[in-house]
Parts: structure tokens; sequence; C-alpha cells
């Protein structure tokens, strides 16, 4: 009965990210053959699902399913992380095509991941995982505001910094999604000790998983 939760839970995590997969009229091998209802409130109605095998985690052993501690799925969209379009904006700083300093905004984000971090290390994820967001922390936000570290900031730049998140929540609108959306799925991500990051899951993908 746990493995099935589990399993579930899995399945409520993907789906959050993508909410254009579709598990319908497709049948589990096992004891996930026909699964309860289970309500999720990214449907406006329950419904009755067939999963289909998209988990490449998934191995079935004496008509028995064990969950791989690795699982795939839908790659995460980079245009939909705030944080690499901060980093953009750092590029295009330090290239003298923009004038605005990312400072502010980097430091934010900094913070905002900081409390991430401390989130996947409360719901014991992955140290591969935890140990690569490290990383990816110090390449893209720690790095770019030491080379900033004499940079002043202006009202000019916080100015800046909001009109680039008003395009961006454009950009998430225009793509039939939101922040709030992009939040729960993050965290259902963390709490499962699945991947939410397009870095990491590229890394999990053809580095770890290919050795």
């Amino acid at each position: 009965m746990q493995t099935i939760e589990k399993y579930k839970n899995v399945i409520y995590s993907i789906l959050l990210q993508n909410r254009k997969i579709t598990f319908f009229q497709k049948k589990v091998i096992g004891p996930f053959s026909k699964l309860d209802i289970f309500k999720m409130s990214i449907f406006r109605k329950p419904r009755l699902l067939y999963f289909s095998i998209f988990l490449g985690g998934l191995k079935i052993t004496n008509n028995s399913v064990k969950l791989n501690l690795r699982i795939s799925y839908m790659i995460p969209r980079f245009d939909f992380v705030f944080s690499y379009w901060i980093f953009v904006w750092y590029v295009l700083y330090e290239y003298k095509i923009v004038s605005y300093n990312p400072k502010i905004a980097l430091f934010l984000a900094l913070l905002h991941n900081l409390l991430r971090l401390l989130t996947m290390i409360y719901f014991n994820n992955s140290i591969i995982y935890i140990l690569l967001f490290i990383l990816i922390q110090l390449c893209i936000k720690v790095y770019p505001l030491w080379t900033l570290r004499n940079v002043s900031s202006s009202p000019h730049d916080i100015y800046a910094m909001i009109g680039l998140f008003v395009l961006y929540n454009l950009w998430l609108w225009l793509n039939n999604e939101n922040i709030f959306h992009l939040h729960k799925a993050a965290y259902h991500s963390i709490k499962n000790n699945t991947i939410s990051t397009p870095i990491i899951y590229l890394v999990d993908k053809y580095v770890i998983t290919t050795k």
C-alpha cells in the first residue's frame, strides 16, 4: 500500500509539472491496474485515471512494480525559470548590451533558492540533486554577485527588475502557465524527490543515468 501511495505522489508531481500529459485510457500491469479515484486540483472534476508507464524508473518484477530512484519525465523548460532570465540579464550587462545591473535581482533570487535548498534538505532529497542544485547556484548567482560586488544599484535597476518580472509573467500567460502553478509543482517535486529544474534534469539524464 505504501508503494501505491508513493507511485501516486510521483504521478501527481509529474502532472503538476506538465498539465498536458494525458494518462487516460491507459492501463498499468500489476497492482496498479485499477487505481482508485484520485482527486487533483489541476482538473476541474475528479476522474478515474489509468496510468500509462511514462516513468523510466518503473520496473516490473514478478507481477509487482518496483519504483527506481531516478525517474524520467518531461523536461522542465528553461524559459519557465525566472533565474535563467536574470542570468541572461547579467550576461547582457557584462557585455555592455544593457546598462541596468541585475545585482538586486540576483540577490533576491539567491535568497529564494536558499529557501528551496533548505526545503530539499528538509525532505531528504537525493544528495546528488542537492549538490547539483548548489553548484548551479554558485555558477548563475553567487559568481555573478561576486563580480558585481563593487557595482552600486539605483532605482532604475529596480524598475528594470520589475519590468523583467512582468514580462516573464506575460510569457507564462502566453504559454498557458502561471507562477503559482510553477511554485506548487516545484514544491511537490522536492517533496517527492523528483527533478524540477532543467539543468539537473539534463545532468541526470545524460551523465548520471548513463554511468
